[in-house]
């Protein structure tokens, strides 16, 4: 690979590409490396072993959705049409199962979760997710207003033998950062325009897939079934929408620019909701109090949440009733892009070198002061 004019191989995506992050199971972590997948020690950093795959490569995947899981058995890695099982140990391919057709033409698989013996898929144009690699495609999705990556399907399949056991068909096109499993169900918010679901390039402005209106949907798991269908207002939302679950409560997160005194600013709006009906429980807006068309993910942040509390940087809030904690300020104390993440007890992120803060006192402790993270870290 060639970057920015200096030869040789490249093993990682360059950090500014927002790549999906590494996951970690029974003891060994999955790198999503550039176009291969390296398997290491959790411990102590061994290589336990690596492979090329070609179309593997996933960027701005912050407006699309990961491209591997694990179980302790097997590591599941998208590349084009196919998901890829790999055995956990040796990383020699066990299985390639397709993504459905639609209309005769075969499909991108974009969403990935394994639940138990279903794999969670969704369908996506060719080419809807972001493969690029330099500084155009970097360009490309940051700042304000970025096209998300959208699905024309929703589907489950046997992990072991690939036999389909649902697919869903929606009525508008599904948006992919939405996509949540839990408790028993796929939640995910789908647009109420059905022209999205014929977007030539799979990818659509938040504008243009809320701005008519938008529907919250829940699917039986194991069926596929449809729960119920609740109207949801998202008409002002611009840039980003996260939606994610905890504790019978789903919290939809999405970011928009206001007037705040002489300028404009950045905005978020959260909603609690109840994943037994969809009910609205709570709504809260916070000013970020940093000017729009940021370019260091200013507008990106998703919600971080911890037993009953959901910290949207730089406050808390309360999961079930959304009131906001009057002692949490968060403040990173340095330079730094992407969200945080966080333990039962901690928060992580970018300080200019990587961060940690206590969730109970609020002191600040660098992890180390001689790496400097990438910029989507988890």
């Amino acid at each position: 690979v060639q970057w920015f004019g200096r030869p040789g191989p490249r093993k990682m995506v360059d950090r500014h590409h927002r790549t999906t992050p590494p996951i970690v199971h029974s003891g060994r972590m999955y790198l999503p490396a550039n176009e291969r997948v390296i398997a290491v020690d959790t411990y102590n950093g061994t290589v336990l072993w690596e492979i090329p795959l070609a179309g593997f490569r996933r960027v701005g995947a912050l407006r699309d959705a990961g491209n591997m899981v694990a179980t302790a058995s097997s590591v599941y890695a998208l590349s084009g049409h196919y998901c890829y099982g790999l055995a956990a140990d040796t990383g020699i391919q066990q299985v390639a199962f397709a993504s459905p057709t639609q209309n005769g033409v075969r499909s991108d698989w974009g969403y990935l979760a394994v639940v138990k013996d279903q794999l969670i898929g969704s369908a996506t144009r060719q080419g809807a997710s972001r493969m690029g690699h330099s500084r155009s495609q970097i360009a490309e999705t940051y700042y304000d207003d970025v096209p998300i990556v959208v699905s024309e399907t929703l589907f489950a399949l046997n992990r072991h033998s690939g036999e389909r056991d649902w697919l869903y068909q929606p009525r508008g096109a599904i948006i992919n950062p939405t996509i949540t499993v839990g408790g028993n169900r796929v939640f995910l918010i789908e647009s109420g325009d059905p022209t999205t679901l014929q977007s030539p390039t799979g990818r659509l402005r938040l504008e243009q897939l809320l701005g008519t209106g938008a529907f919250l949907v829940a699917l039986d798991l194991r069926t596929g079934q449809e729960g119920w269908r609740r109207p949801i207002d998202l008409k002002k939302i611009r840039h980003h929408i996260y939606l994610a679950y905890a504790k019978d409560t789903l919290i939809a997160v999405g970011t928009r620019n206001a007037k705040s005194g002489a300028k404009q600013t950045v905005w978020y709006d959260l909603h609690g909701l109840d994943a037994n009906s969809g009910a609205l429980l709570w709504s809260a807006t916070q000013d970020q109090h940093q000017g729009s068309g940021g370019s260091h993910g200013e507008q990106d942040h998703h919600p971080a949440i911890v037993g009953d509390v959901i910290y949207q940087e730089p406050y808390a809030y309360d999961l079930r009733t959304g009131k906001r904690k009057d002692n949490w300020l968060f403040q990173r104390g340095g330079h730094g892009c992407g969200s945080v993440s966080a333990s039962a007890n901690a928060f992580f992120f970018r300080a200019g070198t990587p961060t940690m803060c206590d969730l109970a006192s609020g002191e600040l402790k660098k992890v180390t002061s001689v790496t400097r993270p990438g910029c989507w870290i988890n």
